[in-house]
This record gives C-alpha cells, sequence and structure tokens, in this order.
C-alpha cells in the first residue's frame, strides 16, 4: 500500500511553537520489493510572543537543516505514521 500525506506537524512548549511542514512518503511493499519511507521537511516556522505580547514568527528552516538534532525529526516522522 502507498500513503503520501502533506501536513504540519505543531509542537508546543512553554515559551514557543514549532509548526513543521512536510512531506511523507510511504510504500508497504510487495513480496518482491522492499518497503519504502521518506520524510521531507519542506519548512519549519518559529513563532513567540516578545516582551510587549508582539507575535514574531521566523522561517527557521536552514537553522533546522544546519543545528537541530534529529529529536524533532523523529517526532515528525512518527506523528506522521499515525495519520491515516
Amino acid at each position: 500500500m502507498k500513503k503520501t500525506l502533506v501536513s504540519d506537524y505543531v509542537e508546543e512548549k512553554d515559551n514557543y511553537t514549532l509548526i513543521v511542514d512536510f512531506r511523507y512518503y510511504e510504500d508497504t511493499g510487495t513480496w518482491d520489493q522492499p518497503p519504502e519511507e521518506e520524510l521531507e521537511i519542506i519548512k519549519v516556522q518559529y513563532i513567540s510572543e516578545d516582551t510587549y505580547c508582539n507575535t514574531i514568527s521566523v522561517d527557521i528552516t536552514d537553522l533546522y537543516y544546519d543545528h537541530i538534532d534529529s529529536d524533532l525529526y523523529n517526532n515528525v516522522l512518527e506523528y506522521a505514521k499515525e495519520q491515516d
């Protein structure tokens, strides 16, 4: 069975929120073709409030790819697998 999901994953923390736009592809395979899965992170948005309660929204996709460890990637992958 093949499945493609284009969605977003939201992770809320005390001081900020991350919104991750992603594309997930899964093929369970057949007896002669092994299963495949692929997760592509499209965009990562960081949202918080400053001391004056103004909302700050920053695209941190490049920062994600350069410096953030795999915990967020694994959270998005687990979330994508649970969606139908």
